[in-house]
């Protein structure tokens, strides 16, 4: 009996960090390129730049958080112009296959920067 505790007390964290695994997924970082519209007020356009939907996080230095969904192709924004980005500052931006959301290290919902992270449901 000692030797099945024992022999659950070695595998249970292990099942866990796999079951963890399993729920996580790499971000997709190069999967969108920014462009600003011209002129003075050119709003922002974030595009799909890979082959599969994708969800886009931002979050703004001082204050800002949006999120949207990107088809392959297709482009979105947050309306902000680069005037805007220089005054807010950049914005850190998470990238996740559709569905996710982004999560640090410690498995919680990303709502300030981060510079590592990964996509869970």
């Amino acid at each position: 009996m000692k030797t099945l505790f024992a022999l659950a007390a070695v595998l249970f964290p292990l099942l866990t960090i796999t079951a963890h695994a399993q729920n996580t997924q790499a971000p997709l970082p190069r999967c969108y390129e920014l462009h600003f519209s011209k002129g003075d007020m050119g709003n922002d356009y974030y595009t799909n730049v890979c082959d599969q939907p994708i969800g886009i996080s931002l979050i703004f230095p001082r204050g800002g958080l949006f999120a949207f969904e990107l088809a392959p192709g297709k482009t979105d924004g947050t309306g902000h112009s680069e005037k805007d980005y220089n005054t807010m500052g950049q914005p850190s931006v998470f990238v996740c296959p559709l569905g996710l959301r982004p999560v640090d290290g410690s498995g919680h919902y990303v709502t300030l920067h981060t510079a590592l992270y990964n996509c869970k449901r």
